[in-house]
């Protein structure tokens, strides 16, 4: 069966400058008939950047799933003017979306990822419409987010939308704007994140996402992005021991092949940053490290 799924994700960094220059890269990837195509495109922004770099960075590692460092967004959506609009907006605020064009495609992309939202259409070609996708969908037990975003925006077809367990439903034409805002909090209230940018305190160490600040006893600690991310993988987990290969994966990403000594080596220059208070993160022998328990919210 033919399939086009287009993708397109971007991460942010910053710069390990005294500038706080950030780095963007977008990366879009098509997948058409088992071929693949990956375009990249790289700018550097000066300036305020606060929203995008906290929804890669600061929201994303909680998934503990994040290879990208952005959620995953199914599209059913057969006019290529809205995926191309949606997927570009979304993309270059942290959201990666996949697109299907028709019912079948869409149900096997469900059935094969993990998706953190469903974007849906009504009329749809392939067999079934939105309607009865989202039946499937909460028929197999899975209560993803789901938004319906049709030209059907009669009370009735609302109606209808809503009594399939939908989660809100937006008629076309829509503003992207308003339909990411939406899509963002659905996500978080799912996820349970909604107070994911409160700040984190460990003894004298407190991160505060929102300001993407590391302050150590009131003095200011500037950490490259990979040591930040790692802190807060550390300070979201007290207590639990995590293994190189977990932080491999929290903080460097499914997709990255690298040696376990980069761990050990993040972590000894987070430490020797922290000072003293670096002695919250604790070595377990043989095994990984983790965070004194009194790290708290």
């Amino acid at each position: 069966m033919a399939m086009l799924a287009i993708t397109l994700y971007n991460w942010c960094q910053h710069a390990d400058r005294q500038d706080d220059h950030a780095e963007e890269r977008q990366v879009a990837q098509i997948q058409a008939h088992g071929g693949n195509i990956t375009i990249m495109t790289e700018r550097i922004e000066i300036g305020n950047i606060l929203e995008t770099f906290l929804w890669y960075t600061d929201i994303t590692p909680g998934t503990e799933r994040s290879g990208r460092m952005c959620y995953k967004v199914l599209m059913v959506e057969d006019e290529p003017s809205y995926v191309e609009e949606v997927t570009g907006y979304f993309g270059k605020n942290g959201l990666e979306v996949t697109a299907a064009s028709n019912s079948g495609d869409a149900m096997e992309l469900f059935r094969l990822h993990a998706f953190d939202l469903v974007l849906l259409d009504v009329m749809l070609p392939g067999g079934m419409d939105g309607y009865s996708i989202c039946e499937e969908i909460r028929g197999g037990g899975s209560d993803i987010p789901v938004i319906f975003v049709t030209a059907l925006g009669e009370l009735g077809d609302k109606r209808r939308g809503y009594d399939k367990k939908a989660d809100d439903y937006i008629a076309k034409p829509y503003s992207v704007q308003e339909l990411l805002f939406k899509s963002r909090a659905l996500i978080l209230r799912h996820k349970g994140l909604l107070n994911a940018l409160q700040a984190l305190r460990c003894g004298g160490i407190e991160l505060r996402p929102a300001e993407n600040e590391v302050r150590v006893q009131g003095e200011h600690v500037k950490l490259t992005p990979k040591e930040f991310t790692m802190l807060k993988v550390f300070m979201e987990r007290p207590g639990r021991m995590l293994g190189r290969e977990e932080l491999l994966n929290l903080v460097w990403g499914y997709d990255f092949y690298a040696d376990s000594r980069v761990v050990d080596t993040t972590v000894a220059k987070l430490r020797q940053k922290l000072g003293e208070t670096g002695a919250c993160i604790q070595t377990v022998y043989g095994a990984g490290y983790k965070l004194k328990k009194e790290a708290t919210l």
